[in-house]
């Protein structure tokens, strides 16, 4: 049985909604705490963006692979882009989330925080790029600029703030262009 594309879109769609009915609430006071916590990050559970668009993990010490929270800190001040990855359980709305989207979809969702200072220098985000999967981001705060599909003629920019959500259906080409103010998103991978 192959499920249609007009099926996987409804899946997705309410997938969405769950997500949408059951915010994820907390402020950037929590997780610059909770990225205190040395041993819950090891390499690969924090990543930043740099302006070249590559990954940077040059804030971890070398002998337990663990956040140094000051050198991490530094970047983050700079306005650089930091992903905590796979991080569905550092909060009690987020761990919620997983369980009724697991619940819902049958499969455990992965879900990623993109977070930064703001900048209106540093690269706010990867470029132009699209995944083999389903993406439902959620503004946390913040606001952002992004654009999908920009190979449509009809596509137009969208200006992104607290509160919205963006559904990104698999291969669809999009990027996060500006983050001018503190922001954070989480982001939901699905299918």
């Amino acid at each position: 049985l192959k499920i249609s594309t007009s099926m996987k879109t409804d899946i997705i769609g309410e997938a969405a909604k769950i997500i949408e009915d059951n915010p994820v609430v907390f402020d950037e006071e929590f997780l610059l705490d909770i990225l205190k916590v040395r041993f819950r990050w090891p390499k690969k559970s924090i990543e930043v963006i740099s302006n070249f668009g590559n990954i940077s993990a040059d804030f971890f010490d070398g002998r337990y692979d663990s956040i140094i929270f000051d050198k991490w800190y530094e970047l983050y001040g700079r306005g650089f882009t930091t992903m905590l990855n796979n991080c569905l359980d550092i909060h009690p709305d987020m761990r919620r989330l997983e369980t009724l989207l697991l619940h819902y979809i049958g499969e455990m969702p992965t879900g990623n925080i993109y977070m930064s200072s703001g900048t209106t220098v540093n690269r706010p985000s990867f470029d132009l790029h699209q995944h083999e999967y389903n993406v439902v981001s959620t503004s946390i705060y913040g606001t952002t600029k992004w654009i999908l599909n920009p190979e449509n003629q009809f596509s137009k920019p969208l200006d992104i703030k607290s509160g919205d959500q963006v559904i990104i259906p698999a291969n669809t080409p999009h990027a996060c262009v500006d983050a001018p103010e503190k922001r954070c998103s989480l982001t939901i991978c699905l299918g």
